[in-house]
């Protein structure tokens, strides 16, 4: 089921197609039953056995060489066509994206054209009831379920449910009002997307991006697979934001180990590669196909190899090849870096010029400790010399060299080679018994000391760049020691070929990916923003579009987007809009017992969204209610609080996590420091980050509640949140107590709190009120929280606030959607 498994059988070879299909849009590909029919069909259904569900057309195999007939229809129709869905008539397109002459896409201003997304075009007398386009399928399933579509959400809640996950912020801001949405919800929808969202980052294992404007995403995919083969503007090589885009394919785990075997290495890293893209961008389980044939995909191991030999041209070292040891200036533990060639630095002119001045100063040491290095009289020879010695008299050895840890190299450092590690060893206790080389030594030190500390602070990227041509040969069982057939660069061979006459590159491959004739990539993106706001994707399996993933709940609905979204040049914005604007988008979470039972999962719409939010974005509106959110866009990545020793016990005390100063605890949850075999703490619903994972996590245990109650961003958070109601209070913002309460259980909810609300957190204020009246050491120990100051005010009414604000950060109208 890898291609088009949802398109209806189409007609018998040689008559033509009935008509359009009603209701999708879909029309039925030529070829005969199924997406990809022929008797390879009922070879891979033998093959997939039992495992397939009944009634499902099979995936095909492919031909050794070729493509599968009507894997594509080539009779014209471009993008449309290569989708498998027929162009819509003209009242048919949205109408929040016209179509005018010269195909251009018109959409109206904002603000002063209501942009209308149904199929009818604007509201009129003829326009059907009701629905917007992409609701249509979904109104057609809970039609057949004998279900209506819920009740429409308020406005607010509405507002709060869209601004999460697409912008990556929270939509409402603090208790004072400062930051809640204004009367014209549209106005804010255009702004949601215009940030990036640390959902659309865990794809390659991202921990941050830097993005400063909005591009086409299919731009950015082709720069990301492919930057470094397009020429710049000038026609010469490529820019530097084209080359820190091909970093997405160097995000893969390096292994710096002495006895790595960079062999072995290289392998692994051209495997992550590919299974990568093949995460990402075709949704398919290609890694299952390393070792063998895929046994339900039509994914030959020879496909996997030729997707290999594409990414595998790259000139890297199979290690480290770079470290150095940065030195912070306000006495911090020292933070020690490795990198893998090819990089690029991104140091500004001034930059470049202070470590030219660096190295040129280490240059300089350096040829003042060889000039006198060989000849006879030379200190080479001389070293060789003492170490003979040492060789042949073992007492002389440990006379020299009391320290065992030293002494153990005198008989098998190679002395011939200087640049050798145990000979370096030795040359430092040699260079002792002779001060003047002792000390052109430490000058060596002192200024490779100072350009490491001040490399630290410039930017080195690990790029993308074919400057090592090899052949690729299948590896039997997908072991780097035992190589096969060779296979050229290409794409599987069930898709649609690269073009004729293009070499067959990553550039070539990239453009083929965001292609009209890919079926699977504009599918597998839409389907993956999807799941950022509804929690679920049309396909639940966003990592696997073959036989063993989940069949789509709408079909028609998935084509209509996918192709709605390449006709629109890929605009993230314009897709996000006619979801979040949507009917199907705005309904209510709130059911009754009845329509849960007959629609449990949810998968027939016929509800709103509702699921927790993510960890990093529950964080990130705790800072923003309390006013703490440093909202700054880019810059080096930042370590807020975190419980000490996590780092220590999983590197046996090599690594050390110093928690950031300042602005740094503040910024959003998008800029977090990470590293990967032990991710932030307080980020307990992430995926991990050593391989691709689209797939969201969802989880539910106490620890992270105990985060939510006890970390410092939290506590921190409420009590200066506290602080601001109690100067609205005394400023007379608020009328009373209640009143106050009222605003924050607002700017938290996105709903007015009712009469029992406003009782309960009464309630729990004049509790507050009164334990940390009578204990004031108590009130001191909450207060003391976090590196920010208290408000000054009486600590055990300040407390009393800070404890109601830390229950309302966790209610769970606050930490979910609504």
């Amino acid at each position: 089921m890898l291609l088009l498994p949802w398109v209806r059988p189409g007609p018998p070879r040689g008559r033509p197609a009935a008509g359009p299909v009603r209701g999708g849009g879909v029309r039925p590909l030529p070829g005969g039953p199924g997406v990809l029919g022929g008797a390879a069909a009922g070879r891979q259904r033998r093959r997939a056995g039992s495992h397939a569900p009944a009634g499902r057309p099979q995936a095909a195999g492919h031909r050794r060489g070729g493509r599968t007939a009507a894997a594509v229809d080539r009779t014209g129709g471009g993008v449309r066509t290569a989708l498998g869905v027929r162009r819509p008539a003209a009242a048919e397109r949205p109408g929040g994206l016209r179509r005018q002459r010269g195909g251009r896409v018109r959409r109206p201003p904002v603000g002063r054209t209501r942009v209308d997304v149904r199929p009818g075009g604007p509201a009129g007398p003829t326009a059907p009831p009701g629905l917007a386009r992409p609701d249509r399928p979904a109104a057609d399933r809970r039609r057949d379920a004998g279900l209506r579509a819920g009740l429409r959400g308020t406005r607010r809640g509405r507002l709060r449910r869209g601004g999460g996950p697409p912008a990556g912020l929270p939509a409402l801001r603090g208790a004072d009002g400062a930051g809640v949405a204004g009367r014209r919800p549209l106005r804010r929808y255009e702004r949601l997307p215009a940030r990036p969202c640390p959902h659309q980052l865990a794809v390659a294992g991202l921990g941050r991006r830097r993005v400063q404007r909005e591009q086409a995403v299919r731009r950015i995919h082709v720069e990301q697979l492919a930057g470094d083969l397009l020429p710049g503007p000038d026609g010469a090589g490529p820019t530097t934001d084209r080359l820190v885009a091909t970093a997405f394919n160097r995000n893969h785990m390096i292994n710096g180990e002495g006895g790595a075997i960079p062999e072995e290495n290289l392998a692994k890293y051209a495997f992550d590669r590919v299974e990568t893209t093949g995460t990402a961008f075709l949704g398919l389980t290609v890694g299952c196909a390393q070792c063998h044939d895929h046994k339900f995909d039509p994914v030959r191991q020879a496909d996997y190899y030729a997707l290999i030999a594409l990414f595998n041209q790259v000139g890297e070292p199979g290690g480290v090849n770079k470290r150095w040891q940065g030195r912070p200036s306000d006495g911090a533990r020292p933070e020690k870096y490795g990198i893998a060639g090819p990089y690029i630095s991104l140091a500004t002119d001034e930059q470049a010029a202070e470590l030219k001045r660096l190295h040129a100063r280490v240059t300089a040491a350096r040829q003042a400790l060889n000039a006198d290095k060989d000849g006879p009289d030379g200190w080479h020879a001389a070293f060789k010399a003492w170490v003979t010695e040492m060789r042949e008299d073992q007492a002389l050895a440990e006379e020299r060299l009391p320290n065992g840890q030293v002494r153990r190299y005198v008989g098998t450092a190679p002395l011939e080679n200087v640049n050798n590690y145990t000979t370096g060893i030795l040359l430092r206790a040699y260079f002792k018994t002779r001060p003047e080389l002792h000390d052109r030594r430490r000058a060596i030190d002192a200024a490779e000391a100072d350009e490491s500390a001040y490399q630290a602070n410039v930017p080195l990227v690990m790029v993308m760049r074919d400057d090592r041509p090899k052949d690729t040969f299948i590896l039997e069982r997908g072991n780097y020691q035992t190589p096969g057939e060779k296979v050229e660069p290409g794409v599987p061979g069930f898709l649609p070929p690269l073009p004729d006459g293009v070499k067959a590159d990553r550039l070539a491959f990239a453009r083929w990916l965001v292609g009209g004739e890919n079926p699977l990539t504009a599918r597998v993106t839409v389907n993956r923003y999807w799941q950022t706001l509804f929690g679920v994707g049309l396909v639940k399996t966003p990592d696997d579009f073959g036989l063993q993933g989940a069949w789509p709940t709408h079909p028609d609905l998935l084509d209509w987007l996918a192709v709605e979204f390449v006709e629109s040049g890929w605009d993230v914005k314009a897709l996000l809009r006619s979801i979040v604007l949507s009917r199907t988008y705005r309904q209510t979470s709130e059911v009754a017992a009845a329509r849960v039972a007959a629609d449990p999962s949810g998968e027939l719409y016929s509800r709103g969204p509702r699921g927790r939010l993510d960890s990093r974005l529950i964080r990130d509106q705790a800072l923003a209610l309390s006013g703490l959110l440093v909202p700054a866009v880019g810059g080096p990545p930042v370590k807020p609080y975190q419980p000490p020793g996590v780092w220590s016990e999983m590197s046996l005390g090599k690594n050390v996590y110093e928690v950031g100063r300042g602005d740094d605890l503040y910024r959003r949850s998008l800029y977090t420091f990470w590293r990967r075999v032990a991710g932030p703490t307080s980020f307990f619903d992430v995926p991990a980050r050593q391989v691709c994972a689209v797939a969201p996590q969802r989880t539910n245990t106490p620890l992270h509640a105990l985060t939510l109650l006890n970390d410092p961003t939290y506590v921190e958070a409420a009590r200066r949140w506290a602080g601001r109601l109690l100067a609205g209070l005394d400023a007379g913002t608020y009328g009373d107590d209640r009143a106050a309460l009222g605003e924050a259980f607002f700017a938290a909810t996105g709903r007015r709190a009712g009469g029992r609300d406003s009782d309960v957190l009464a309630g729990a204020l004049a509790e507050a009120k009164a334990r940390y009246a009578a204990d004031p050491e108590a009130a001191a120990d909450l207060l003391a929280v976090g590196e920010s100051s208290a408000a000054g005010g009486d600590a055990a009414t300040e407390a009393a606030w800070a404890r109601v604000c830390l229950m309302i950060l966790n209610l769970d109208e606050a930490i979910s959607k609504p």
